[in-house]
């Protein structure tokens, strides 16, 4: 399989968490990531759901563009608060070739603890983008977080079983 091309379009004062995801991903998939910092506040606004105080995070990605011709992966990287449709909030979502991940539940006193969290939500993102699904292992990143604990919990590759699943992808 060949490295597919990633842009992570990061709010500005996001470009340290970008570049983290940026290695983590370049680490832990077959993609070719590239850096954009954008001002996404005017989309932000737009996907406000003001009666909760958060990011429709489908209504986010729409208006985006989810074009099925683009051969290019996008993850957008944002401070603002997600949810979609049945849950309280998520740390992100993909959809088709374009993925949101919010760093709002990532946050920490410990710097460190909070880059690690926001690696993996990304590789996370991007594995969903390259067609992967839930995992049941809790050490693979492809397992769902439903807390931040879960997110602690699980590491930053794919466990063998999600790395064949990826292969077989590639090759299909």
């Amino acid at each position: 399989m060949g490295r597919r091309r990633l842009r992570i379009v990061a709010e500005g004062s996001l470009r340290e968490e970008a570049l983290e995801g940026s290695d983590a991903v370049r680490e832990a998939l077959p993609v070719e990531p590239e850096v954009v910092v954008a001002d996404l506040t005017e989309r932000v606004s737009s996907s406000r759901n003001r009666m909760r105080g958060q990011v429709n995070a489908v209504r986010f990605l729409e208006s985006i563009g989810t074009d099925p011709r683009r051969e290019e992966l996008v993850l957008l990287l944002i401070s603002d608060d997600i949810y979609i449709d049945g849950f309280n909030f998520c740390f992100g979502l993909a959809y088709g070739k374009s993925a949101v991940v919010s760093v709002y539940r990532l946050r920490s006193r410990d710097r460190q603890l909070y880059l690690r969290r926001v690696r993996k939500e990304v590789v996370h993102e991007v594995g969903h983008m390259l067609g992967l699904k839930h995992c049941r292992d809790s050490s693979c990143v492809m397992f769902f977080s439903n807390s931040i604990e879960d997110t602690d919990r699980k590491g930053e590759t794919l466990c063998q079983r999600c790395a064949a699943t990826l292969q077989r992808i590639a090759v299909s």
